[in-house]
């Protein structure tokens, strides 16, 4: 049957790692250069149970945590211990993402304050042209 959509559309892809240092709830930074195709991948086999939410940055030195229009923190509930877990860009889900740099801080699942890590956790961001 003929490829009736055409071609696919192949865009540059680059990963970039990041880590929460074992004994700390924030991670490094990452320069995704204001677009809104990024996601994260988590290899969980170590996962301390909490939320995952998301600082953002224009400078890669001033951070603030991402909100919705409420200020409610923007986060991903519930990640256990030991999952594995891949997401699309967690943030807005295609809406406009012009910040240049994020982090990751690891919550508490109940009071949202910040959770550290047991041990040194990597997460692959994977960012899109």
């Amino acid at each position: 049957m003929p490829d009736t959509v055409g071609p696919a559309i192949q865009r540059e892809k680059s990963n970039k790692i990041v880590t929460i240092l074992s004994g700390q709830s924030v991670s490094d930074s990452v320069f995704v250069g204001k677009r809104s195709d990024f996601g994260i991948i988590l290899n969980g086999s170590a996962w301390t149970a909490a939320d995952l939410g998301i600082q953002v940055s224009h400078d890669g030195t001033t951070f603030v945590t991402l909100t919705d229009v409420d200020g409610n923190a923007i986060r991903n509930k519930a990640l256990p211990t030991g999952a594995a877990w891949a997401r699309p860009n967690p943030c807005l889900y295609g809406e406009s993402f012009p910040f240049s740099y994020v982090r990751f801080i690891s919550l508490n699942t109940g009071t949202g304050a910040a959770e550290n890590q047991g041990a040194n956790r990597s997460l692959i961001i994977c960012v899109g042209s």
